[in-house]
């Protein structure tokens, strides 16, 4: 796991439902919103985290005549072997029952605080190794959070936790490969209920769904940064033909591949061309 961006904001902005091929992290500094993830609404106030998986489409609305807030974009990078990383990143990977997105820092929150703006300064600075600085600093971060929520990550010495954590991974490496729910429940020689109940209750959904999840979100990063056709983009993400992944696209999008597609690049233009217009201001 590493940061992508490390950056703070005062722009009075909200967003629609949209889509990232990354986790999340936002911080209110100042102000208040209105966040919906999944089919759940949290209010987040100043001091208060929200945390965000990259399956997770959310909407953001502001309902303060300020927000100032940092925002943390992580890649997703999963190993097996590394312990300690399974354990700090699965409070941004596993969202299972109970799982609350808005953490209030209260007595806390002045530790994050220094953290955020010296990660933000890192990575506006750019100093050499800046990308090595920012993922110990990151690590610190959800050392941090680990010490004071515990109860938002997953149990280091849990046997059940790393078996769902090598699926999850071999999901996320072999996406495009075929499994079925028995075959996996041999490998790990539990049954198949109780491997579906036990994955369900660490990550919030059902193992065959989670490696859907993965085969949509490689999808849709093809279809925003690549041009590559449909039926290129079915054979290369695992789907089995384009009537199945076009109906399956439109039920969790609410729009149809194509259009999501045309949708993305018009609002990533948009906000490179606002990006330009906000560097001139400064320049001149």
């Amino acid at each position: 796991m590493h940061i992508i961006s490390a950056e703070y904001s005062e722009l009075l902005v909200g967003f629609t439902h949209h889509f990232h091929d990354c986790h999340q992290i936002i911080y209110v500094a100042e102000g208040e919103i209105s966040a919906f993830v999944n089919e759940n609404e949290y209010l987040a106030r100043e001091g208060s985290l929200l945390i965000l998986s990259r399956f997770e489409q959310h909407s953001i609305r502001v309902l303060s005549p300020t927000y100032k807030r940092f925002r943390l974009l992580i890649a997703n990078e999963s190993s097996p072997s590394v312990h300690d990383n399974f354990l700090l990143s699965s409070v941004l990977t596993n969202h299972g029952d109970g799982f609350s997105h808005v953490i209030r820092l209260d007595e806390h929150r002045q530790v994050f605080e220094i953290l955020l703006k010296n990660m933000s300064s890192e990575y506006s600075g750019k100093s050499p190794m800046y990308g090595e600085m920012l993922d110990l600093m990151l690590r610190q971060f959800l050392i941090e959070l680990h010490r004071y929520h515990s109860e938002l990550f997953l149990l280091r010495d849990s046997h059940s936790s790393m078996i769902v954590h090598e699926i999850q991974h071999r999901f996320e490496q072999n996406f495009h490969e075929s499994f079925s729910l028995a075959e996996l429940a041999a490998d790990y020689h539990i049954s198949q209920p109780y491997l579906s109940h036990l994955f369900k209750r660490i990550t919030g959904c059902a193992p065959m769904e989670y490696l859907q999840a993965c085969r949509l979100s490689v999808a849709k990063r093809y279809l925003v940064t690549t041009e590559l056709s449909i039926k290129e983009i079915i054979s290369r993400c695992g789907f089995s033909d384009e009537s199945n992944f076009s109906r399956l696209f439109k039920a969790k999008n609410g729009v149809t591949p194509t259009e999501f597609r045309l949708a993305n690049r018009i609002s990533n233009f948009i906000q490179s061309e606002h990006s330009s217009r906000q560097m001139q201001t400064r320049i001149f």
